[in-house]
């Protein structure tokens, strides 16, 4: 599993949205919010693409994010024993439409392990 949190730390956020790309051989199982109250998460699968990696694309605490911290977990299933490629790579977008809002985008990238 994966566990994402993410923070306000200025106003409240409109329309806050995050997209998260993963590696192919990976499926979101579940999704779950650990934040207390609660931060609300709709998320749904994105259209693959033969030539674009998944993504889900999540509305977070819509129509506006007003907690200072929102914390999600997601639950990966492997579809296959070993990653295809030698890397694994996961992206995340962060956006809202707040006039000063500034895209917040993070990349992981994590080796294969050799078996």
């Amino acid at each position: 599993s994966s566990d994402l949190d993410l923070k306000n730390n200025a106003d409240n956020a409109y329309l806050t949205t995050m997209l998260l790309t993963y590696p192919r051989n990976l499926r979101i199982k579940k999704t779950m919010e650990r934040t207390s109250p609660s931060t609300s998460m709709q998320c749904e699968d994105r259209a693959m693409v033969a030539s674009m990696r998944p993504s889900i694309s999540c509305k977070i605490g819509h129509p506006v994010f007003k907690n200072p911290l929102a914390r999600f977990a997601i639950i990966w299933q492997l579809e296959e024993s070993a990653f295809p490629e030698p890397n694994a790579t996961f992206e995340i977008n962060i956006t809202c439409i707040n006039e000063v809002a500034v895209p917040v985008i993070h990349s992981v990238t994590l080796p294969r392990s050799e078996e």
